[in-house]
């Protein structure tokens, strides 16, 4: 409980603190054409919770031996990743260079033992084999970049990841899990210390260090928990919000042959944005949708029969397809000669 209110009140300290610095040594998110910002905004937040999570499970771990050694390796991948980030939020590195940080992390997490052992949705089940280290690979790297790509309006990265670490923790409890328990928990006090200067209207984004920073994390965490009986689809579920709308959007993107990596506004919240939704209207919607999608992930792990577990699969589509085709209508709606 004390590490908890530490984590909090290092974070709110931390981020108050690069917010000033930024503003001192001039480093912004200046407004552009894809921006859904107006005025410059300072940058790097996600060092606060970074740094508080880090500090506020080390103590834990001192405090609570024996230290789990694989663990704290993959957090120092984490950290490596967060560093990297942090100096593409200051000096933008090229697409090709993060890409192969991001898959040397990958098979990092490989090399600790951290795969996903198989694919299960509802009554469809895979072992993977020896296919387990290019579906790990695969999933990792997504994560990080959908992430990445997802963190553009005010409160959205954040909100997800406080309400996915929430909901992970949960998952780690009912597991017996109990180091993974205590992270998380302090991950997403941290994380709400971040909140308090991210909310709507913002006064520091994340960037890139904190984005990309929780997808690698959250995809870790995803895989631990598939390595002790949860079906992927659970976390998959828990983080749909994101991952169902960077997903669909990178296919959409590629269908019409443009270049993935380019910065873009075509994301089903930025969507609505563009259509005149304030930051605070379509924050709301999606914490909204993803503890409905948080639920279902929950009745999905905790029911045993087939039928009902492919029922909660078919609604957790369909909700995404009633909101991003009634999302795309109405955008196409009020401007048709854009689309």
């Amino acid at each position: 409980m004390m590490v908890g209110l530490f984590s909090f009140i290092l974070s709110w300290i931390l981020v108050g603190l690069v917010r000033w610095g930024c503003f001192k040594f001039h480093i912004l998110d200046i407004p552009n054409a894809r921006s859904s910002h107006q005025i410059p905004t300072a940058l790097m937040g996600g060092i606060g919770f970074v740094l508080a999570s880090n500090i506020g499970f080390g103590i834990w771990s001192i405090l609570n031996p024996p230290i789990e050694w694989r663990f704290v390796f993959f957090l120092g991948l984490g950290n490596i990743l967060a560093i990297v980030s942090l100096i593409d939020d200051m000096k933008k590195l090229s697409p090709l260079f993060r890409f192969c940080m991001h898959f040397l992390l990958a098979v990092g997490v490989m090399a600790l033992g951290i795969t996903l052992p198989s694919l299960e949705v509802a009554f469809i089940h895979f072992n993977l084999g020896l296919t387990t280290f290019i579906f790990t690979l695969i999933f990792i790297i997504a994560m990080i970049n959908i992430y990445n790509f997802m963190d553009g309006i005010d409160g959205y990265a954040g909100g997800v990841g406080l309400l996915g670490s929430i909901a992970l923790a949960g998952l780690f409890f009912q597991q017996s899990n109990g180091i993974y328990v205590y992270y998380t928990g302090i991950l997403s006090v941290s994380i709400l210390g971040f909140l308090f200067w991210n909310y709507p209207k913002a006064k520091i984004f994340m960037g890139d260090i904190g984005s990309a920073f929780l997808g690698f994390i959250f995809s870790g965490l995803s895989i631990l928990l598939v390595k002790s009986g949860i079906p992927i689809i659970v976390p998959v579920m828990i983080f749909g919000v994101f991952i169902m709308d960077g997903s669909i959007t990178l296919i959409r993107r590629i269908i019409n042959k443009e270049k993935i990596w380019e910065a873009h506004r075509t994301h089903f919240y930025q969507l609505l944005n563009k259509s005149g939704w304030s930051h605070q209207k379509i924050i709301w919607l999606e914490y909204c949708h993803m503890v409905i999608c948080i639920a279902m992930a929950y009745f999905y792990q905790f029911t045993s029969n087939m039928g009902m577990k492919s029922a909660i699969v078919i609604l957790f589509l369909l909700s995404f397809t009633t909101k991003f085709i009634s999302i795309q209508y109405f955008y196409i709606k009020l401007f048709p000669k854009t689309n």
